[in-house]
């Protein structure tokens, strides 16, 4: 395929990255319980299963956080997390893979927000997800507490250019606090990743909305056959964002901006595994790739090969350098 072609040469130009990148967002608890299928309940018409094991991990921007950490980016979250466990859990995560937490508040007037996936299957067999719970709050973030978040949001913007907005539709964004960020957005190259509130912000340097929020922004949502270059456009249009990268799932990635309009097909031969948190993995290795000095064409063929990577992994996962070198390898040398 051509595209694969004409950015191969990015081979050549993976290296670690010195810039270091500000996530701003909202970072929840992904928690996933693994249980054996056993029988049909007699008690209704449900599955019983029996607890193997579980395992928790940061999801949400904690998901970004992560794959930056291990594309060995120096990374720095801007956030609020409520003062219990789910929280607390996170902040020791981060401190043991030396995530510098100084600008994430711990707050006992917020619940933190957690997502609990139920994974089932026989004892030898893959775990498939059965049922998502998800414990979201409401939480009224107080004008103080914005204030601290605006403000260990300041204390960052000095040293770093690269900003990504992790938008999960939680508590963060309020209409003032977008306008803050779009402020930035005049001084620095600010990524956004908004699921809902994407029409507000104005003037960034990515936009990587998926198809779903792509058509729910630009109205085009019951299109069928869809030219997503159009939908591209009109998303430009909206937001006056320099670049855009639509996600498309199997059909790839839709790209406009400052290197022209690219279609960019998946590299992989078989269906994914599973899809959790890959917009998270665009989105940290599109940012990674900007920060290396790739173009915003090269920086969106490098994330394309990364979400091909994990989405063969099980659960809220990550790349790191070193498989996208290998993932690139074998797509250019086919």
């Amino acid at each position: 395929m051509e595209i694969i072609k004409e950015n191969c040469n990015i081979l050549n130009k993976i290296c670690l990255s010195s810039n270091p990148v500000c996530v701003i967002g909202e970072i929840v608890l992904d928690k996933y319980i693994f249980g054996v299928t056993e029988r049909i309940s007699r008690e209704a018409p449900v599955l019983i299963l029996r607890y193997s094991t579980e395992e928790n991990i940061p999801g949400g921007a904690g998901n970004t956080i992560n794959n930056l950490a291990d594309l060995e980016l120096k990374v720095i979250p801007v956030s609020i997390l409520g003062n219990d466990p789910s929280g607390n859990f996170i902040i020791d995560y981060f401190k043991k893979k030396k995530i510098d937490i100084s600008s994430v508040i711990l707050s006992n007037n917020i619940i933190t927000t957690e997502k609990t996936r139920i994974m089932a299957g026989g004892s030898n067999t893959v775990k498939q997800q059965v049922i998502r719970i998800d414990k979201i709050e409401n939480n009224n973030i107080t004008e103080t507490l914005f204030n601290k978040i605006k403000n260990n949001l300041e204390k960052n913007t000095e040293n770093i250019d690269y900003f990504i907005i992790s938008d999960y539709d939680v508590n963060i964004f309020s209409d003032d606090f977008i306008n803050h960020i779009n402020t930035l957005s005049k001084t620095k190259k600010v990524i956004v990743d908004s699921r809902h509130k994407l029409n507000k912000f104005q003037n960034p340097y990515f936009i990587t909305p998926n198809d779903e929020e792509a058509r729910e922004i630009t109205g085009f949502k019951e299109s069928p056959n869809l030219n997503y270059i159009t939908v591209a456009k009109k998303l430009m249009k909206i937001t006056n964002a320099e670049n855009v990268l639509i996600t498309m799932g199997k059909n790839g990635m839709c790209y406009v901006g400052s290197d022209g309009e690219k279609i960019i097909p998946t590299f992989n031969s078989e269906p994914a595994v599973d899809v959790t948190g890959a917009g998270d993995t665009v989105i940290s290795s599109l940012t990674y790739g900007l920060t290396i000095g790739l173009s915003p064409l090269e920086a969106v063929f490098l994330s394309s090969v990364a979400a091909n990577i994990v989405v063969m992994k099980k659960g809220t996962a990550t790349v790191s350098i070193a498989e996208i070198k290998k993932e690139l390898e074998k797509i250019c040398h086919e």
